[in-house]
């Protein structure tokens, strides 16, 4: 009845449907799920790399632009150093000799300050170097320097500069303002050296072998990172991993950078044009880019190992299916007699079996193509045996009594035993797979299997293997094949790839800031421990969950969707890199403030958004208790004015202003003593007088303000010419004037009142003092002096910068100036009026003031007589 089945179907048909099911059965479910696989991890693997690259450049970009920062901050108080001010006004007065003071004084004074620093030099107008730390320095012109050029227009930093980079210095420029007339006179350049720079680089960089890693980034991605600095003309100044630093910038994050100071992720093809996963953080201030990358074919190394080897089993399990079809197709011809004798003796293992059947019906054909089948059959074999000879893997194939009928090369390579030592032998007795056969027999009947197990060679070692088993019925008969390979070099290359996976993670988990990751969708894709620690949600909690609705207070949840919807949309996020305080909220509903910085990256177009958040609920209670102090202590100030912490006051406000006559006085006594001209040891020695009067005013204040409580006795009065006064100390300012082109005007009704002689001096030198100091360049001073009844009104009035009206009445508060700027343009200890109010109350007298700011000034003083 088969037969005749099979007689009334096309003769080629079945063969070939049989054929095309089973292969299409068998291989396309397994090629699509080893596709997908593979796509899905390659993807997931490529994502998570992109986020550590991304975390741990954004890091140390940080970190560089701190350090630039602070050493552009002391550049800037250098520049502002009073005496270097004034000794660079002398030499531009002509005075060479101040030349060398001011040299002397930065090698003792500002070098030693700053270990990074490698010298100092000090330019004039004309770009030539006046003053240096390194005297070789000294005479150079550098007009046509970027930091020169720049730094007479604001504090630059040299960060592009390659010719000093290239030498492991940054220049970092500020200009030099007048004391008196504000006006730019020079630069102060500090030439930082770099070591410092690489030293914080590394710092962070070893912190990634301090910390066990996660298992979320793929073996061996952390050692094989090239992170590296440089510049937006492509130039590579420094290298964390390679001492050659002769290699150019990716080119497409570098035109980000230098067209867009945008940072970007992805994957790009470096200078030498191979494709690297990189993560590159653009700063802009310094025209620098950090990077951090990885050759795509290192990251994805496991992936095209496990594609490899996919494809090889593919290949055998298709091969074994066309066995199977093979002895399908004999069973349906069975019912066939002639062909049944050759059936058997190819079924026991003659291949050669032909049949003769010479007929010119369908059963001749169908003789012709038994034999012709023969023939291929025993091609296939021959191509079978070759295939598993030169296999790499070792291939053991078994009787149905465990008799070992296949040992191939590799196999003999792997456990030791030649062929002749195991063919017929029961692979049970002979050991060399007992855990695999274990491993199988643990799933009973079992046809089919892969997994991982030890084997035992020859010399009794036993190694790591990773195999597949198969067994074929046929009949009464059956065949199990093993195919195995030797996993002993691939579980230590996987060993180590999992101990360096955890140092990329590492710098995630054991920040202490809260590390968070969202997609596009604004849902949280990375939660680290510092996050869960801050806001009370496990990272199960987190995952998955949108950032408005976790940690986000009710009132201001549209702000994270309203900011998502523009990065949709622009690609860009507003403010990033920037820290922003806010407001969080914790899992129990505790609302607390935050500081934190946002920044974007793309994977396939992708967006990905890194927030990294720090609790300040601490640092807003000490501010508040600053500022609540600081409430207190004025109180305390107003109540308690004791002399001796009045005292303290003063000395600790002036230090610099008697230092500073000191440090001038000294300097010109120093090169007098070498001079030989008596003309120019004459002009010494004036400036000398000039320096120490300078103090003398000074010191005169710290008496007066000592006296404040000490009252003036009747004795102490007599009749004082106020006419000659105000002549005397006019003459004594006239130079002064002269150099803001002040011009000072006097008109006098009286010429004598009765008052201290000493103390009238002293309020008038102050105030005349003041109205010069704090004038207009060519403004002018006017002197009144008038008899009002019984008394007599002195009013000094300017045309200089005024007075803010909420800020008269501190003028009169000892040690008091207007504002921080106000004391660096402007020297004085700010005890100058406190000291001119308490004289003219000792008087039993009265002062006021009238001002208008950008206008002038006018002190009115009113004694009795």
């Amino acid at each position: 009845m088969v037969v005749d089945k099979l007689l009334k179907l096309p003769r080629r048909s079945i063969i070939l449907e049989l054929a095309v099911v089973l292969l299409l059965v068998s291989t396309i479910p397994l090629l699509v799920n080893s596709y997908e696989t593979i796509k899905v991890s390659k993807h997931a693997l490529k994502e998570e790399i992109l986020i550590q690259s991304h975390i741990i450049s954004t890091t140390l970009g940080s970190s560089v632009l701190h350090f630039v920062q602070m050493e552009k901050r002391i550049t800037e108080d250098f520049g502002s150093d009073g005496f270097i001010r004034n000794s660079l006004e002398e030499i531009e007065s002509g005075h060479k000799q101040t030349e060398v003071v001011l040299s002397q004084y930065l090698v003792k004074n500002k070098l030693p300050l700053h270990g990074e620093i490698r010298y100092i030099n000090i330019y004039n107008m004309e770009g030539r170097v006046v003053a240096s730390t390194s005297e070789s320095k000294i005479g150079e012109v550098d007009a046509h320097k970027q930091y020169f050029v720049k730094g007479l227009e604001r504090p630059y930093i040299g960060s592009d500069e390659l010719d000093l980079i290239s030498v492991r210095i940054i220049p970092i420029a500020s200009p030099i303002k007048s004391i008196t007339t504000g006006k730019v006179i020079g630069v102060i350049v500090n030439f930082v050296d770099m070591r410092g720079l690489e030293e914080l680089i590394n710092s962070s960089l070893y912190m990634v072998s301090l910390h066990k890693v996660n298992k979320s980034v793929p073996p061996g991605i952390v050692n094989n990172l090239n992170f590296y600095i440089g510049t937006t003309q492509g130039e590579v100044i420094y290298s964390a991993f390679q001492k050659n630093i002769n290699f150019k910038v990716s080119q497409i994050p570098l035109e980000e950078c230098r067209n867009n100071s945008r940072s970007v992720n992805g994957i790009y093809n470096n200078y030498k044009g191979i494709k690297v996963l990189g993560a590159y953080t653009c700063l802009p201030e310094l025209k620098w880019i950090i990077a951090v990358e990885i050759p795509e074919k290192v990251a994805f190394y496991n992936i095209n190992v496990l594609k490899e080897e996919t494809f090889r089993i593919m290949i055998i399990s298709i091969f074994l299916i066309i066995v199977l079809v093979y002895f399908s197709i004999k069973w349906l011809s069975s019912p066939i007699l002639d062909l049944t004798e050759a059936a058997k003796n190819i079924g026991s293992g003659n291949f050669n079996s032909k049949v003769n059947i010479k007929r010119n019906n369908e059963l001749g054909l169908l003789g012709d193509a038994f034999n012709k089948m023969v023939d291929n059959l025993n091609e296939n074999i021959k191509k079978y045996i070759d295939l598993v000879e030169t296999s790499p893997d070792a291939i053991i194939s078994v009787d149905k009594k465990g008799r070992i009928v296949v040992w191939n090369r590799a196999a003999e390579q792997v456990f030791g035993y030649s062929k002749e030592e195991v063919l017929g032998k029961d692979i049970t007795g002979l050991g060399i797979i007992a855990d695999c056969i274990y491993e199988i027999n643990k799933e009973s009947p079992v046809h089919r299997k892969t997994g991982e197990c030890y084997g035992f060679r020859k010399n009794g070692e036993s190694f790591p293997i990773e195999f597949s088993f198969s067994k074929t019925e046929v009949d009464s008969s059956v065949v199990t094949t093993f195919i195995i390979r030797d996993m002993t070099e691939k579980k230590e290359i996987l060993e180590k790839l999992e101990e360096s996976e955890a140092k990329s993670r590492s710098i995630i988990d054991a920040s202490n800031d809260a590390i968070i990751v969202g997609d596009e969708n604004g849902n949280i894709i990375l939660w680290n421990p510092a996050a869960e620690q801050l806001f009370g949600y496990k990272k199960e909690e987190a995952l998955g969950r949108g950032f408005d609705q976790l940690i986000v207070p009710e009132g201001y949840r549209h702000v994270p969707r309203e900011a998502y919807r523009r990065v949709l949309k622009t690609k860009k996020l507003a403010r990033e890199g920037h820290i922003i305080e806010a407001e969080g909220l914790k899992k129990d509903g505790t609302r607390f403030p935050v500081e934190h910085t946002a920044s974007l990256f793309e994977i396939e177009g992708r967006v990905r958004v890194v927030a990294i958040l720090r609790d300040i609920t601490e640092k807003k209670e000490i501010e508040e208790e600053l500022r609540k102090g600081n409430k207190e202590l004025q109180k305390a100030y107003h109540r308690l004015k004791s002399l001796d912490t009045l005292k303290r006051d003063i000395i600790s406000n002036v230090s610099h202003e008697i230092l500073t006559p000191v440090t001038l006085a000294k300097g010109f006594i120093d090169v007098a003593m070498y001079e030989n001209e008596p003309d120019m040891i004459k002009d010494y020695l004036k400036q000398v007088k000039s320096a120490l009067i300078r103090m003398e005013y000074v010191v005169e204040d710290l008496v007066e303000v000592s006296k404040l409580d000490v009252e003036i006795r009747p004795e102490d009065m007599s009749e004082v010419d106020i006419e000659k006064i105000i002549d005397e100390i006019i003459a004594m300012k006239k130079e002064m004037a002269a150099l803001k082109g002040v011009v000072i005007k006097t008109k006098i009704n009286v010429s004598k009142i009765k008052a201290n002689e000493d103390k009238i001096k002293h309020i008038l030198r102050d105030l005349i003092d003041n109205a010069i100091k704090f004038n207009k360049p060519d403004g002018e001073v006017l002197i009144e002096v008038e008899k009002e009844g019984s008394n007599v009104k002195i009013v000094v009035s300017d045309t200089g910068i005024g007075i803010p009206e909420d800020k008269i009445d501190m003028i009169f508060q000892p040690l008091t100036q207007l504002d921080p700027s106000t004391r660096r343009a402007y020297s004085g200890t700010g005890t100058g009026l406190a000291v001119v109010k308490k004289i003219i109350e000792a008087h039993k007298g009265t002062i006021d003031v009238k001002s208008r700011v950008g206008e002038g000034t006018t002190f009115i003083i009113t004694l009795p007589q």
